[in-house]
This record gives C-alpha cells, sequence and structure tokens, in this order.
C-alpha cells in the first residue's frame, strides 16, 4: 500500500513539473490510445458474425429476418441489406431451417405457382400468364445458376398462335445479368445462354435472344439488330487495330527521342467485304486419254474387158462423147483411207478462296517528333531542332515497322515541332475507398497505438520515476518532521558556502606569494566593488 502511495505521489509530482503543452499531449495520447482499443475492440463486432446468406433479393432479405426475429436470433445486416450474417454456431442449423421453408426463394417464381394456385375456373389467358411467369422464372434460376451470374431476369413475348403461317409472329426474349465483381461472360458462355433460352420455348430462335448485363452493355444482339452490332464491331476492330499499332511505334521511337518525346497518330482503312476466288490450273504435261476414234476404208477397182458392161444404159449412153467416158473408166482404180482421232483430258485444278475478314486498304500515319532539350546551368534549357538525317531516320524506322505501301497509296508524314509543358493534376485514385482494408487497417492501428503507448507513455513515466535528485534520496533518509528536513537542507548549503569560500581565501594566499601585484590589484577591485554597491 505505501508503494502505491509512493507512486501516485511521483505521478502527481510529474504532473506538476509538466507546463501546459505537455499536459495537454499527455492527454491527447491517452485519449487516443483509448479511443484506439475501442476501435479495435468493437470493430471487429462485425467479423464476430458470420454469413449466413449474401446477395439476397430485397423480398428473401426481408422474408429471412422476419424469420430470424421470429426465433430471437441475433443477426446483422451488411452490404446495403443484400447480406445477413448470425453467430457462427448457429449458421448450419439457421440454414438448414430456412431452407426447409423455402427461403431464400431468388428471383421471380417458378412452376410451383401452380401447386399454389387453384386452376378450376382460372381463364386461358390467365393460365397462359401464368404459365409464362413460371417459364421465366425457371430460366431465371437456371441461368443464376452459372458460376458468374449473381442474378438474372427473363422476359418472353409469346405471340398466338395463328392460323396461317404468313400470319405468324416469331417470339423474342430479353435477358438482364447481374454479374458478380470483376466476372465477365465470354461469347461462348453468352451463346449458350441464348440456346438454353431457345431450346425451352416453341418457336423461338437463338437470333431472336437479347442480352444485356446490369451495367446496360449489349451482349448479344437479336436478329434484327445484327447488322448495326457487325457495323459496331467493324468500328471496334479499326479502332483496336490503330491503338495497337500506335502504342507499338511509339515504344519503338521513344528510346531514341527519348520518353513522351513523340506522339503518333494512325488511320487505317479496311474492306470487310467477302470475296470468293474460283482459280482453274491446267497441266499440259499430265494428259489422260478421254476417247478414241479410228477409220480405216480401202478400196480397188480393176480394168474391165470386151464383154464388160460399157456404162449406164438409155439415152445416157447413146449420147456423143459417151463411149470415151466409159473407155477411160474402164482403166485399175484403187482407193486406201485411214483416220484417227483421240481426245485427251488435260489435268485440272480448281482452287476456290473464299475471302471473309478485314483487309487493310490504306495506311496514314502522323509522326509528331519533340526536339532536344539541353540543360543549361543556372538557366533555361537550350532547345534545339533535329536535323533533317535524323527525321529521315525516324521515318524510315516507322515505315518499316508499320508495313508502309506507297503502291497501296498509304502516307507517312514526320514532323519535327517543341512541346509544350502542360502540368497535369494527377487525381487518380482520389475517389479509391477502404473497402476490404478494414482487418488491415485495424491491424496496423493496433500495432501503431501500442508502440505510441510504450514509447512515449510507459518509458518516460519509467525513466522519471528513476530519475530522483539527491537532495530528495538524502532527505527522505533524514529522521524527523519536515522542518527537520527543511533545517538539514539549511545547513547543508551553508556548509557549502562556507566551503566555497574557504577554497577561494586559499586560492588567494597562494596568489599573493608568488605574484603579490595582481593579488592587490585583485583585492582593490573587490573593495571598488563593494563601495560601488554601498552607494
Amino acid at each position: 500500500m505505501d508503494a502505491l502511495r509512493d507512486y501516485l505521489a511521483q505521478l502527481r509530482r510529474i504532473w506538476d513539473e509538466m507546463n501546459g503543452r505537455q499536459r495537454f499531449a499527455l492527454l491527447g495520447l491517452v485519449f487516443l490510445c483509448v479511443g484506439g482499443f475501442a476501435f479495435i475492440v468493437f470493430g471487429q463486432a462485425p467479423d464476430r458474425m458470420n454469413v449466413l446468406f449474401s446477395e439476397l433479393e430485397p423480398r428473401d432479405a426481408q422474408e429471412i429476418t422476419k424469420f430470424l426475429d421470429n426465433r430471437k436470433e441475433p443477426y446483422e445486416l451488411t452490404d446495403g441489406g443484400r447480406t445477413v450474417r448470425v453467430l457462427p454456431p448457429r449458421v448450419d442449423q439457421l440454414r438448414l431451417e430456412l431452407v426447409s421453408e423455402g427461403l431464400p426463394k431468388g428471383s421471380g417464381v417458378g412452376f410451383e405457382v401452380f401447386d399454389e394456385s387453384n386452376t378450376m375456373g382460372m381463364s386461358e389467358f390467365v393460365q397462359n400468364m401464368q404459365f409464362r411467369r413460371a417459364l421465366e422464372g425457371e430460366l431465371a434460376r437456371t441461368i443464376a445458376s452459372i458460376e458468374e451470374v449473381i442474378s438474372a431476369r427473363v422476359h418472353l413475348v409469346m405471340p398466338k398462335r395463328r392460323l396461317f403461317k404468313e400470319e405468324e409472329e416469331r417470339p423474342s426474349a430479353s435477358v438482364v445479368l447481374r454479374l458478380s465483381n470483376a466476372a465477365t461472360l465470354n461469347q461462348r458462355n453468352v451463346k449458350g445462354i441464348a440456346r438454353l433460352i431457345a431450346s425451352a420455348v416453341e418457336g423461338l430462335s437463338p437470333m431472336d435472344v437479347t442480352i444485356l448485363d446490369s451495367a446496360g452493355t449489349v451482349l448479344k444482339r437479336a436478329r434484327d439488330d445484327e447488322e448495326v452490332g457487325m457495323i459496331d464491331g467493324y468500328h471496334d476492330l479499326v479502332r483496336q487495330y490503330e491503338t495497337n499499332l500506335e502504342r507499338d511505334l511509339v515504344r519503338l521511337v521513344e528510346p531514341v527521342v527519348g520518353h513522351d518525346n513523340v506522339r503518333i497518330e494512325v488511320a487505317a482503312s479496311f474492306d470487310f467485304s467477302a470475296v470468293t476466288r474460283h482459280k482453274d490450273a491446267y497441266d499440259p504435261e499430265k494428259q489422260v486419254a478421254r476417247s478414241e476414234e479410228r477409220v480405216q476404208e480401202k478400196r480397188e477397182i480393176e480394168g474391165a474387158g470386151k464383154d464388160a458392161p460399157g456404162g449406164a444404159a438409155g439415152q445416157a449412153g447413146n449420147a456423143p462423147g459417151a463411149q470415151g467416158q466409159v473407155a477411160a473408166a474402164g482403166g485399175a482404180s484403187s482407193t486406201d483411207r485411214q483416220t484417227e482421232r483421240i481426245n485427251y483430258e488435260i489435268d485440272k485444278v480448281r482452287e476456290v478462296t473464299r475471302q471473309r475478314g478485314a483487309t487493310l486498304t490504306r495506311l496514314s500515319l502522323a509522326v509528331l517528333v519533340n526536339g532536344k532539350t539541353t540543360p543549361i546551368p543556372g538557366g533555361a534549357p537550350k532547345y534545339e531542332a533535329r536535323t533533317p538525317d535524323e527525321l529521315k531516320q525516324i521515318q524510315a524506322l516507322v515505315s518499316r515497322a508499320a508495313g508502309i505501301d506507297e503502291k497501296r497509296g498509304d502516307t507517312l508524314e514526320v514532323v519535327n515541332l517543341p512541346f509544350t509543358q502542360l502540368v497535369e493534376m494527377n487525381t487518380e485514385g482520389a475517389g479509391m475507398g477502404m473497402t476490404g482494408m478494414g482487418p488491415i487497417i485495424q491491424a496496423v492501428a493496433a500495432v501503431v497505438i501500442a508502440l505510441l503507448v510504450v514509447f512515449l507513455v510507459a518509458r518516460p513515466l519509467l525513466s522519471q520515476l528513476k530519475e530522483i535528485s539527491p537532495e530528495l534520496v538524502e532527505a527522505a533518509a533524514l529522521p524527523g518532521s519536515v522542518e527537520d528536513v527543511a533545517q538539514a537542507l539549511e545547513e547543508a548549503e551553508r556548509d557549502a558556502r562556507s566551503r566555497k569560500l574557504m577554497e577561494q581565501r586559499q586560492a588567494l594566499i597562494e596568489l599573493a606569494q608568488d605574484d603579490p601585484q595582481r593579488a592587490a590589484d585583485i583585492i582593490r577591485s573587490w573593495l571598488g566593488d563593494e563601495v560601488h554597491s554601498d552607494a
């Protein structure tokens, strides 16, 4: 008990010795320590609760909290009311109980709507509406089972069936997806969702399904918007090509002219038309006989005798000169004819090329290069323009890297102009939040507060408790009352003054023996000081 009293007395003495600024700093440090420990203790309170369900719909969150209120279970709502937290030992049991109650139901209703309603006396229109709602809800639940998708909304347009096929209208569907943080769907997933919906709806084609995300980005367009989407895709392709080429060329030229001393703009033209080319190649060396025709004729006529018939009977044979002709025809005659025809099939190769995509038709580049800046001690930097040889080398380098073709009509221009130095305000990161940094901040705060307590409170107090003046030690060792201690201190001070006077007297005697003149001057100066002080 005495030790505690002494300790408190020492603390009070330390407090009395502090000035106003030191007292204010000490109080602020104490409040900082108390607030830091309170932040650590109460800031960890949400982590004492485990997640029961997350990413809930507002209706499901309301029903779950109502269920917990009826059971008088402690819970917490976080993430804007979409996450419910409960005590860790009760997580599994409460999940089973809620699932048995059909919670959470998720977005929309399914075919259980027919179990809950009485279809007796229900009109055909109401039945069709209920069926469409149930189908939309079941499709939304199926789509929400995908890992990247949190929830989905499906809207179906199912026209009435017409008597004539020409009057029928195509069904269509619209889907809105809410994706998880930093999650994206590739085209294969998007097409899979479209095919899933088309397979579940009679007469629906995947081409008539439109899919969007919660940010309004079109992931898949319907049939009527395909042409618009194709044009947008072409523009995106051209812009991506220009951006990539600009980045590569800047990366190529910067080591020569210096960082941030070059600007390059690219304008590219593409031909997106589909072309089909047919090419036939013949090889004369490779011949194959396709058809062959041969005709051979041989005719022989020998000379005629006296009794041989001599010409035609009748008036023509009796005409003048007819006998001479017959005599001439009676000589020897021979005919031999041979005909051969062969048709060959020449080897032919047909090549069909279908070119679909983008064909670069023209490329235009503009390169702006900054000059050289030479620092001058004690003055402004000196600017020097680049020489024509340097510009030609840069132009040749960019031309080779970009694939400039003059026959295609490509152009390249390199210009040297001084850059204006602009002061850019860097606001990046100014709006960044502290989401997800709670545990790290709390741990760092705990360490900082502990160090502050050790180095700014504990160590100074311990050091001041140990630093006790010799007078207080001597006074504490003397017996008697406070008056006795004060008298002892006065006597000790008087003795110390007497010892000092004796030492000065002895030093003066020694000085008088060694140097009388100097000793006389010192005594004369003392006497003069006393005279002035008396006056």
